[in-house]
């Protein structure tokens, strides 16, 4: 679904990704781990296009994401970003925000795939009428997952976007991303600073330093680098 091959990323002299490799498989949930500036955003940002100056080569469904139109890669792809606030528009509802991605596509709005999909975010509760601006930062988020799902992506990247929830729902929606994964056939990319709620997720963890991979796998019951024994022992210290 997703690989990463010898992929090399330089910014003036500073070098950001170095013959970084790895795959992900279409319908798993890989998290990627590390300390700030090791390159993980720089992931989210090559397959987001954002950064399309790299060697190397990027692919998704066998196919180089630099041979794609955006228009039909971005239908593949999506990404939930940490701040869920720029998402939403505050003076729109919910209604608005889920009818939204039918409008974009010129399709029919399907009420039953919106109450599905605000089933699986534990959202049915909420009148749909309310504005986005009265809902929680946990509600927003879901919100802003629900409008995303609805555009029906193969692919989604989630760069941060719970960490500046508290722990409970972070462990919330934790839980309803693995649902997404399981339900949905959606590949899932989780990039997080954030140790705390691995447990939660997944043991495919890809952890880099500088740039580079220093591991992959359970690391959080069979670490085998240093550097990932320190990292965890930074997070229990703290």
């Amino acid at each position: 679904m997703i690989f990463f091959k010898n992929v090399n990323v330089t910014i003036g002299d500073k070098i950001i990704l170095k013959n970084l490799s790895f795959n992900l498989e279409k319908n798993n949930i890989l998290a990627i781990i590390g300390e700030s500036g090791g390159g993980k955003t720089t992931i989210a940002n090559i397959l987001m296009k954002k950064i399309s100056e790299y060697d190397g080569e990027v692919y998704l469904d066998d196919k180089e994401i630099r041979n794609y139109s955006n228009i039909e890669y971005y239908k593949k792809i999506s990404i939930v970003l940490q701040d869920y606030t720029t998402a939403l528009n505050p003076c729109m509802t919910i209604r608005d925000v889920l009818y939204e991605p039918f409008e974009i596509k010129k399709e029919k709005v399907d009420y039953i795939k919106i109450r599905d999909v605000l089933n699986l975010l534990k959202l049915n509760y909420l009148d749909i009428d309310t504005k986005t601006i009265d809902l929680s930062g946990g509600e927003k988020q879901r919100v802003n997952i629900a409008r995303i799902l609805l555009f029906n992506p193969e692919v989604l990247i989630f760069d941060e976007s719970i960490s500046s929830l508290d722990i409970d729902l972070q462990i919330e929606i934790v839980e309803i991303i693995k649902k997404i994964s399981k339900n949905m056939n959606k590949t899932i990319l989780f990039i997080t600073h954030n140790l705390s709620i691995l447990k939660f997720l997944t043991r495919d963890i890809l952890v880099i330093k500088d740039g580079t991979i220093i591991e992959r796998g359970d690391v959080i019951n069979y670490p085998k680098s240093d550097y990932t024994k320190e990292l965890f022992y930074k997070w229990k210290k703290d």
